[in-house]
């Protein structure tokens, strides 16, 4: 049996300062009641265990051993061992707006909104105080003492220790908006421009190097509604040798203030649908599609009430007017061991996936089809068909990549749903 006790205490207020600050004070203090604790002691004891013996030819006998010089013991100790963590902050917050219009032209307006915030965070040291280090080896050339956690939890947490902090952090979110006139209907237009994006930094008074922080920044938007562009990048105050940071600043050697490290940029979709893609092109607007497809309802409601069946496609692009794409593309830039820029794509794909009616009960499923463009391959494609059996579900499914199939059929019914059949390539199946 595991055991133990938890206990915590929090404080916090939030108020206004001179008007245009938002002061967030906060404090936490914890407690963990531990009643076993691992302790590891090191056994200075040599050790030297026989691997196997060799006869040579001319009767000489050769024996393989193994040293060990010392090993770690470890017991589990049973007393009260309390843990106290505590850590402090505060932070301010404001909010800036600039707005900037223009009373002819296509653009008839900018807005920036920045929020800058300032935290200051304290905690003391807790790695001191409650890790514990154990020798590896009775030598002292090749000892390489190990620190270790003796609070392992299990009825409550696994408590984490860190050294002390002191620290005043930053961080600065922009948002950009813009505001256009539409000839169509005589309007102005909103749009977004840039969406979130946020430099963060900081300085640490408790480390006796590598003071400050790297600047990191990150932000999204989205292109035309349908694609979403998410990108993360990071600049360091400090002078690298090959990958490892140095505690020497750039400015301290007159190279500047901050100097590139790495930039990543993501572009995605989520399900686009193709009838989407054919607006666009098209320039039909949000209204002008809801249209069209209470005009599609309609007709295939009528259709179905006239006994027509699945309304007839008048092109290929109409029978996969409801399939959907998925788009990924990862690149990045980074600074080598050589401190020379390269770049790598991550991710370059392009998923397709859609049903397509065969008749009113057959169903032709495209369930993913991947092209990698940077592989040159498609990756894992799925197919299937499916029927509807009025009270049943049967639907067969294809992965010819992996050589994988399976068949399905079973009741609609969520009452009934362990009413089933599966079989698939493990040649494995059950009714119930």
């Amino acid at each position: 049996m595991q055991f133990g006790m938890s206990h915590s205490a929090t404080t916090n207020a939030s108020f206004r300062m001179l008007d245009y600050f938002n002061v967030t004070p906060n404090a936490r203090y914890e407690e963990l009641w531990f009643f076993t604790t691992e302790q590891r002691t090191f056994n200075p004891e040599t050790t030297v265990s026989i691997q196997d013996t060799i006869i040579d030819p001319e009767g000489n006998l050769f024996v393989r051993a193994d040293t060990t010089y010392g090993n770690v013991v470890t017991e589990t100790d049973r007393g009260f061992a309390p843990v106290r963590l505590f850590n402090m902050g505060v932070n301010v917050q404001t909010t800036i707006f600039g707005t900037k219009t223009f009373s002819k032209g296509f653009l008839r307006g900018v807005r920036h909104i920045m929020k800058p915030t300032i935290s200051f965070n304290y905690s003391p040291d807790s790695e001191s105080r409650y890790l514990e280090v154990v020798d590896t080896d009775s030598r002292e050339e090749f000892n390489d003492p190990v620190e270790y956690n003796p609070y392992l939890g299990g009825a409550i947490r696994r408590p984490t220790f860190s050294g002390e902090q002191m620290a005043i952090n930053f961080s600065v979110s922009n948002t950009f908006e813009g505001k256009y006139y539409s000839k169509k209907d005589s309007t102005e237009k909103k749009f977004s421009l840039l969406n979130n994006l946020t430099f963060r930094g900081g300085y640490n008074f408790a480390t006796d190097s590598l003071n400050w922080s790297d600047l990191s920044y990150s932000g999204n938007t989205r292109l035309f509604g349908l694609i979403t562009v998410n990108f993360s990048g990071m600049f360091s105050p400090y002078i690298y040798d090959g990958s490892r940071k140095t505690a020497t600043l750039l400015a301290s050697e007159d190279r500047g203030l901050i100097q590139f490290r790495n930039f990543s940029l993501n572009l995605s979709t989520t399900s686009i649908k193709i009838s989407q893609i054919r607006d666009l092109f098209r320039g039909k607007s949000d209204k002008d599609e809801e249209k069209g497809n209470n005009n599609r309802n309609k007709q295939g409601a009528s259709a179905s009430k006239d006994g027509g069946g699945i309304k007839k496609p008048q092109s290929i692009l109409d029978l996969i007017d409801n399939f959907t794409l998925d788009y990924r593309y990862n690149i990045e830039w980074r600074k080598d061991n050589q401190s020379k820029t390269q770049f790598s794509t991550r991710a370059n794909s392009l998923t397709l996936r859609g049903r397509i009616p065969l008749t009113e009960k057959w169903q032709l499923n495209i369930g993913s089809i991947t092209y990698d463009f940077d592989e040159k391959a498609f990756v894992y494609p799925s197919f299937g068909i499916s029927r509807d059996l009025h009270c049943w579900n049967m639907n067969f499914n294809w992965y010819p990549d992996r050589g994988v199939y399976s068949f399905f059929i079973g009741v609609k019914s969520s009452a009934l749903n362990f009413v089933k059949y599966n079989y698939g390539q493990g040649n494995a199946g059950s009714f119930f």
